[in-house]
């Protein structure tokens, strides 16, 4: 039997570092099948267009001067592009990641990523950012100039500043999150990575430190959706990027999400997506 332990398709990046600055919805709506979960750390600046998406189970609509930032391991699905859309686009592999060590610089800023992973910036910002995509693209094509590891890196480090200095400039601080978005962050933090074995809520406020009762009320407050309906959706975001990007039989796909029979999984995914697994595959 094939590992179970995490199915769910994950977009990587083929090579360390990739930069593109003509993005467009003819790309963008040839992934709006179904969602992922993307191993890689994408940045992106919206040049102009709008694009509907889900970013870790809020909807946004990014327009002409969005900066976006996508941490490793976000769900993300896009919906629809317009046809103007036009983006630029800066993406850190796995392997580059785990190289720059990454979490512990961008750990000042974790929580707001989270929870603010889209920022508008002023059209000035935008030229030098997006010339900036644009120099970095245009080097990468040439044939004359070969990205080395001992290249690559230095330019990795380069961005993730930039990138982080516009968190700064912008007067987003770690000090002005309210300790609800703090405990929320921690939450979804948590839930992506026990969501598929830890389905009840108190496995969650226990973990954090908080009663119950405490908990959910500020999850509620925070967020809009109960704890329970957010690991919910995490479930059924796997259940449905499983179903339509793989032929994994349902069986497996109920054990990988923690379900210990195909019975109980069908009756859950049939009442919150109102039909069984195989006919939203085959739909």
């Amino acid at each position: 039997m094939a590992d179970t332990k995490d199915i769910m398709p994950k977009v990587d990046l083929p090579v360390e570092l990739l930069v593109d600055d003509r993005i467009d919805a003819l790309i963008l709506n040839m992934y709006n099948k179904c969602p992922c979960r993307i191993k890689a750390a994408i940045f992106v600046l919206c040049i102009s267009g709008e694009v509907d998406v889900t970013i870790n189970l809020k909807e946004y609509t990014i327009s002409a001067n969005d900066f976006v930032t996508l941490l490793p391991d976000s769900f993300i699905q896009i919906h629809c592009a317009s046809d103007d859309t036009r983006i630029c686009f800066l993406g850190f592999s796995s392997q580059l990641i785990t190289q720059i060590h990454f979490w512990k610089k961008i750990s000042e800023f974790f929580v707001l990523l989270m929870n603010r992973p889209i920022i508008n910036l002023s059209n000035k910002k935008v030229q030098i950012y997006s010339d900036a995509f644009s120099i970095m693209s245009r080097i990468g094509e040439e044939d004359c100039v070969t990205l080395t590891p001992a290249l690559i890196q230095p330019i990795a480090d380069f961005f993730l500043q930039v990138i982080l200095d516009i968190y700064r400039s912008n007067n987003v601080r770690k000090t002005t999150v309210p300790r609800g978005q703090e405990i929320l962050g921690e939450f979804l933090r948590l839930a992506f990575e026990n969501y598929k074995t830890e389905h009840q809520v108190a496995f969650y406020a226990k973990t954090i430190g908080l009663s119950l009762s405490h908990f959910c009320a500020t999850i509620s407050k925070a967020s809009g959706k109960t704890a329970q309906e957010i690991i919910t959706r995490l479930i059924i975001l796997d259940a449905k990027a499983q179903l339509k990007s793989s032929n994994l039989p349902v069986n497996q796909i109920a054990l990988s999400l923690g379900f210990t029979t195909p019975t109980t999984f069908n009756r859950y995914f049939r009442k919150y997506v109102e039909m069984t697994p195989e006919q939203y595959r085959s739909n």
